[in-house]
């Protein structure tokens, strides 16, 4: 080989292991990652079941003095801390997740509500959990990395801001009008209105009777709460617990409990009813709350209420739990979480008398619905047509029987008459014991009225059960004076019997003997 073509080509084979060996080790020659635009957003949270403030409500009203936080707001009302929306059965979880927050937070689309813009200053102290408190409606959030829910606007922070903290939230309270609310409709959210397998019945029952006089649904959702107020006592040591058991025991044997039992009995309830419902645990400001003016919220101020969805509207709160104020020992006039707006919205919408809707495209009455709707003249046709035809099928059975009883007395065989006498005896026989069965003898038939007949009609039962006997197995021993005997004795039995018998059970006698006659001949 040409020594300058062995030299260049042992020289390439030294480089190309140099670079081998030695380029991956360069620090511009590091290998690096490839581009992942996860890395760009936080991954959404879900809540942890563990979490549930629900449960917490009866340890905290437990220990009331507890301070919570801090608010300034420019309109003081309730605090919502977390919004669960779904029931198994045995407790209410929240389902949303928490994604990062928006500059602006959207509200939730086709509600034409009016709203009023609330500005809060929140300062946590001892609140525990993730959860962070804020005003309906949030609309911004600053101060505070937070997240938020897609749908309920509920508030949340990562773990890694635990501790006190300060934020703004503004917020865009719904200002709600008694005919906005006297005319909602329930949404058709079909998950909000789910209920596992086991509802007690005494929870629908209850329902139903507390919202029957309504005439429009939020009627019945302002009666239901009422309902729960006037049947059930606020008890700060009541047990915890919302199970289907707890709110059984709760509604029919103690009637006793905490906000938490009066929020998701109700919201089960309304359930029950076609309603889609959720449940909110929060807060109630302080009874000393002045718009702009700093308060403390403790832990004796928790509260949970249930929310009803209407259409074109949102999420309605309701306050089913009584309220007592500090130092009284009787509910006072508003419900807790209850404003005196919210108050006076609700009675007017319950004394509002809604009219039928009339069809103003209509012709003039039709003078021949004036006796009632249609159905139920069709219901009446049907109940005089029902008793004409038993009527009719009572008749036939006594004509019938009569026919019957005619045949057995003037049959040609002496034999066949015993036998029809026999059991024209045994049918009236049967009225004052039970009917006799195939396989008893007929002296066995013959001792069924012993001590219920006088002793010469029981003398001549058993004297029909031998001729009855005679006539069944020695057939050509049986005269006309046999039978004539035996229908004797048939025909005395029978008045016997009948004046032993009161009006009705004669009359349940012949009509019976009358439908088995007619059903013997239509077999």
């Amino acid at each position: 080989m040409n020594p300058f073509l062995s030299g260049a080509l042992g020289a390439l084979t030294a480089g190309a292991l140099a670079c081998l060996l030695v380029g991956p080790q360069l620090p511009w020659a590091q290998a690096r990652p490839p581009f992942d635009p996860r890395h760009l957003v936080h991954p959404p949270r879900q809540v942890e079941s563990g979490m549930n403030p629900l449960d917490q409500i009866a340890g905290w009203l437990a220990q009331p003095s507890v301070p919570m936080f801090t608010v300034r707001s420019s309109a003081p009302d309730n605090l919502r801390l977390a919004v669960l929306d779904r029931f198994d059965g045995t407790r209410w979880t929240a389902t949303e997740r928490y994604g990062d927050l928006p500059a602006q937070i959207p509200c939730p689309a086709g509600q034409a509500v009016p709203t009023a813009s609330v500005r809060t200053s929140v300062t946590l102290q001892g609140l525990p959990g993730a959860w962070l408190p804020a005003q309906d409606r949030p609309t911004s959030v600053s101060g505070i990395d937070a997240r938020v829910a897609t749908a309920s606007a509920a508030l949340m922070r990562p773990p890694s801001s635990d501790g006190p903290a300060t934020y703004l939230v503004e917020s865009r309270v719904p200002r709600y009008t008694a005919a906005a609310l006297v005319s909602a409709t329930p949404a058709a959210n079909d998950a909000a209105r789910w209920l596992p397998a086991g509802l007690p019945p005494q929870l629908a029952q209850d329902a139903r009777s507390a919202t029957g006089p309504a005439a429009v649904p939020f009627q019945q959702m302002v009666l239901l709460e009422r309902w729960l107020r006037s049947h059930h006592q606020f008890d700060r040591s009541a047990a915890p617990g919302h199970s289907y058991a707890s709110l059984a025991y709760f509604l029919g044997t103690s009637k006793r409990g905490t906000s938490e039992q009066f929020a998701t009995a109700f919201a089960v309830m309304a359930r029950s009813l076609g309603f889609p419902t959720r449940v909110v645990v929060g807060f109630t400001p302080a009874e000393d709350a002045r718009p702009g003016q700093r308060f403390l919220v403790r832990s004796g101020d928790a509260l949970a209420w249930p929310e009803v969805e209407f259409a074109g509207t949102g999420w309605v709160p309701f306050y089913p739990t009584p309220s007592i104020p500090h130092g009284a020992s009787r509910p006072g006039p508003l419900a807790g979480g209850q404003s005196a707006v919210r108050s006076a919205i609700d009675e007017k919408a319950v004394l509002t008398k809604v009219a039928p809707k009339v069809d103003d495209t209509a012709g003039p009455p039709n003078r021949s619905s004036s006796h009632g709707p249609r159905w139920q003249r069709l219901l009446v046709l049907v109940g005089v047509g029902v008793i004409a035809l038993t009527f009719m099928v009572v008749a036939a059975g006594v004509v019938q029987v009569r026919l019957r009883t005619r045949r057995r007395r003037t049959a040609a065989r002496s034999h066949v008459r015993v036998l029809g006498a026999w059991r024209e005896a045994t049918e009236h026989v049967a009225a004052l014991t039970h009917p006799p069965t195939r396989a008893m003898t007929a002296e066995e038939i013959a001792a069924l009225p012993t001590g219920l007949l006088p002793n010469d009609d029981a003398a001549r039962f058993w004297a029909l059960a031998g001729i009855f006997n005679q006539s069944q197995f020695a057939a050509g021993a049986v005269t006309s004076a046999h039978a004539d005997a035996a229908w004797r004795y048939a025909d005395e039995l029978t008045c016997a019997v009948r004046a032993l018998l009161s009006w009705r059970q004669r009359l349940r006698l012949a009509v019976s003997r009358s439908v088995l006659r007619v059903s013997r001949s239509f077999g």
